[in-house]
């Protein structure tokens, strides 16, 4: 989706400021890739209004798939990689009709990879990324999954024991960029926690 578009959506919906666009636009020179996505690393807005903001904008219904049972059997019917690559998740497949949870509808590439690996017809419906992205991991990382939430906790344990007792104000600062790179998924807790084992 074009951009200024998507972006001069938001703020007439009071979704993001005229700075916020203006300050992302910015950076998306700078660093390209999607813009939506950069809106939401940028903490400018909520993957959910997101959604139903670029959703109105192309004419496409949205699903909540954090909603719906999806059948294990239809997920393997789709090559893992397949599905991890393109962020999709099929959530229904009926009369030679697959219906795919996609975090961009125009991604045509996703369709028709999915389309001849199926030999159906695809349906695409808008889902914000993040949920799709927790669905992947339900499906393929459910153990792991609770253990990137115990993680979470060794991490908040082990920035409150090093960040605390003397030169609180540096450290206070420290312990806020952490948060915010682990925030913005720049890096991951268990790097962290690897480099943390190292010091």
């Amino acid at each position: 989706m074009n951009r200024e578009k998507l972006g001069q959506a938001l703020v007439k919906a009071n979704k993001i400021t005229k700075e916020n666009l203006k300050y992302a636009l910015t950076m998306h020179n700078k660093i390209g890739g999607d813009f939506s996505r950069l809106l939401v690393k940028l903490g400018y807005i909520v993957d959910d209004d997101l959604t139903a903001t670029i959703a109105k904008l192309e004419g496409v219904a949205t699903v909540d798939i954090s909603s719906l049972v999806i059948p294990e059997s239809l997920v393997r019917s789709l090559p893992r990689e397949v599905i991890e690559k393109h962020n999709v998740m099929p959530i229904k497949r009926k009369d030679g009709q697959i219906t795919l949870a996609m975090a961009d509808v125009n991604d045509y590439d996703a369709m028709e990879e999915v389309k001849f690996l199926t030999g159906c017809r695809v349906e695409p419906l808008l889902a914000p990324r993040e949920a799709i992205r927790k669905s992947i991991i339900h499906f393929y990382y459910g153990e792991k999954d609770s253990t990137l939430s115990d993680s979470k906790e060794n991490v908040d344990a082990s920035l409150e024991s090093i960040f605390s007792g003397e030169g609180a104000s540096l450290a206070k600062l420290q312990k806020a960029t952490i948060l915010l790179l682990l925030e913005k998924e720049i890096i991951s807790k268990d790097e962290l926690l690897r480099k943390f084992s190292k010091l």
